[in-house]
């Protein structure tokens, strides 16, 4: 059986007017952020790329995307780019700092994300 100390504190969140807003509030924050990368991604391989290849970001809902990259691209990314998707080509958007959306870019070009 899984252990209930989740689920008390999820209850005890919920069940208080002023935590449960508290956590709304975090929740909506986290959102908006995502929603910002993604659209900031999105414009930055436009300009990378000249193509619309890429729009299907902003569509995309939580904190991962896939990519459509595939096996050797991946890998020359964690190897030749440090940067890490898993094996399907997942990627974690919320781990993305906007500073560094413009090199990640780069990167996926680099290793051909451009004609995926």
């Amino acid at each position: 059986m899984p252990p209930d100390h989740g689920a008390a504190i999820a209850n005890m969140i919920l069940n208080d007017a002023e935590l449960k807003a508290s956590w709304m509030a975090e929740l909506n924050e986290m959102s908006a952020r995502i929603r910002t990368l993604r659209e900031h991604l999105v414009s930055a391989f436009r300009a990378a790329t000249a193509s619309d290849r890429f729009d299907y970001l902003t569509s995309h809902k939580g904190l991962f995307s896939l990519t459509g990259l595939k096996g050797e691209q991946i890998t020359r990314l964690r190897h030749d780019h440090g940067i890490y998707l898993v094996p399907e080509g997942r990627m974690n958007v919320a781990g993305l700092r906007e500073s560094d959306i413009e090199s990640a870019v780069k990167a996926f070009i680099a290793v051909g994300a451009g004609g995926v």
